[in-house]
C-alpha cells in the first residue's frame, strides 16, 4: 500500500471522527465522555498520520491501526447498543470501517 493511501485513509477517519465529536457537542442524549473520547481518537489519527512514515515503520503503523480498529469497534457496538443520535452512529461506523480497510491493507 501507497504512503498517500495510508495518509488519505487516516484523513478519512480523522474527519470522520471529528464529525462525530461535533455531533455529539450538540446533541445531549450523547454522554460528554464519549465527544471526549472521539475527539481523543480523532487526535490520536492526527498524531499517527503526522509521525508515521508508512513506507519506514510499519509494525508501528500496523500496531496502532489495530489498536485504533479495536477501539472504534467498541465504540461503534456501543453507539448501536445506546441507540445514539444518527449522525454520531454514522460517522463512528465510518471511521470504524475506513480503520478495517486500512488494517486489511496493512496485513
Amino acid at each position: 500500500m501507497k504512503p498517500s493511501q495510508v495518509r488519505d485513509q487516516f484523513s478519512q477517519a480523522t474527519q470522520s471522527l471529528s464529525h462525530a465529536a461535533s455531533a455529539c457537542e450538540m446533541n445531549r442524549d450523547v454522554p460528554a465522555a464519549m465527544g471526549r473520547r472521539l475527539t481523543d481518537w480523532s487526535c490520536e489519527c492526527e498524531r499517527l498520520h503526522a509521525s508515521c512514515d508508512p513506507a519506514r515503520d510499519k509494525i508501528r503503523l500496523r500496531a496502532r491501526v489495530d489498536a485504533l480498529e479495536r477501539h472504534l469497534h467498541l465504540l461503534a457496538r456501543f453507539c448501536q447498543r445506546r441507540a445514539l443520535h444518527p449522525q454520531v452512529e454514522l460517522a463512528v461506523e465510518h471511521a470504524h470501517a475506513v480503520m478495517v480497510d486500512l488494517k486489511t491493507k496493512l496485513h
